[in-house]
């Protein structure tokens, strides 16, 4: 009678182990999606941090020639009201801004 007993406590412990290990591995599915959304989710705003960084490289580049093209203009009007004439000079722009063209002399 014991054995009898022993044995179909076994079994119903067998089964409630079954049920939870289903329980367990459902679990572990919802865990995996959500660990792939985080994945995805992580490689996109990687995505958008490298665009972030080109575009402020971009502008940083810009802004350096914006203000080499200021400090040009500004030795011009210096040098109209010193009375001397500088020419232009050409800056490496990589075939972008303005195009360099001469300046009228004074008094012309």
């Amino acid at each position: 009678l014991m054995a009898s007993l022993n044995t179909v406590r076994a079994v119903l412990k067998d089964a409630r182990m079954r049920e939870q290990a289903g329980v367990i591995q459902s679990e572990v599915l919802k865990l995996l999606d959500d660990v792939r959304r985080l994945d995805d989710r992580t490689q996109k705003l990687q995505t958008h941090f490298g665009q972030a960084g080109k575009d402020l490289e971009l502008i940083a580049t810009s802004t350096k020639k914006i203000t080499r093209q200021a400090e040009r203009i500004e030795e011009v009007q210096l040098a109209e009201t010193d009375g001397e004439e500088l020419e232009p000079t050409p800056v490496d722009d990589q075939g972008q801004g303005a195009d360099i063209v001469d300046l009228p002399k004074r008094g012309a």
